[in-house]
């Protein structure tokens, strides 16, 4: 930006920063923190994407934390009505070789998102099972599980556990957001 000082322009030429640059802010580093030890209580990670670019709208940072934690990991792909229909099928395969068990859903009116969305707990009940059945503890009878819910902003997260808490209302004793818990499915 220039400056006029008389008739005169000025033109900065530089700037004066001595300091290290970190572009990832404080709230996002906590937000890490608090990710990584409650996975520590989850039995499986929803993870929300934008199904128009399903690869473009993951969190990197996030995939290193989840991939340390080998836990179930299904790959919410939302808003899927408004995507190429015709990349579904290589999104999914792509999505099933990285070991994610991808679903697409859309909340547009007049879509099929009521029988998308109550695929999700079924599919993810599915995924834990075979992810634990030969790890000792596992109860797969056990009527409470604990999902975490994960995404980078706008993909419609806050939207699809409204969608799921209104889809399993007459069967759930407890679904809470921050803790999302499903008791009696």
């Amino acid at each position: 930006m220039a400056q006029v000082v008389g008739h005169q322009s000025w033109k900065r030429v530089g700037f004066d920063f001595s300091g290290a640059v970190n572009w990832f802010p404080g709230h996002m580093a906590k937000a890490s923190r608090l990710i990584q030890s409650t996975l520590k209580t989850v039995d499986a990670v929803l993870e929300i994407r934008d199904a128009r670019v399903p690869f473009s709208s993951r969190n990197e940072h996030l995939e290193r934390i989840l991939h340390n934690r080998h836990l179930p990991h299904v790959v919410v792909l939302h808003k899927a009505d408004l995507a190429n229909a015709s990349m579904q099928s290589t999104v999914l395969a792509k999505l099933r070789q990285q070991g994610k068990e991808p679903i697409f859903t859309s909340s547009a009116p007049g879509s099929t998102k009521g029988q998308s969305v109550k695929r999700i707990i079924p599919i993810t009940l599915s995924v834990i099972s075979k992810a634990k059945a030969t790890t000792s503890g596992f109860n797969p009878t056990r009527r409470q599980l604990t999902f975490m819910v994960l995404g980078i902003p706008n993909v419609g997260k806050s939207t699809i556990i409204n969608s799921l808490r209104a889809a399993h209302a007459a069967t759930t004793n407890d679904f809470r957001k921050g803790t999302a818990l499903i008791t009696s499915i």
